[in-house]
């Protein structure tokens, strides 16, 4: 599994457990705190960024975090 499929599993387990906000968006530095990763959170930001581009995942930035959640549906259920 490379970096970016990882990431976006990480995002979907993370969403089922309910712990995603009212929307169903998840902050990157929340998913790095919830799986005791070291990677920093801009590289985390860089590999679904890549997920983005492809139209898998929609991204909010603001100047405090980066919150990304499916577009194919709520929960991020498989296609």
């Amino acid at each position: 599994m490379d970096k970016e499929q990882l990431w976006i599993e990480r995002l979907r387990k993370y969403i089922e457990d309910n712990k995603a906000d009212r929307n169903n968006k998840v902050c990157t530095w929340w998913l790095r705190l919830e799986y005791n990763d070291e990677t920093p959170t801009a590289q985390i930001n860089y590999w679904l960024n890549k997920s983005v581009a492809k139209g898998i995942l929609g991204k909010e930035t603001s100047c405090y975090y980066t919150k990304y959640w499916f577009l194919n549906t709520l929960k991020g259920e498989k296609r």
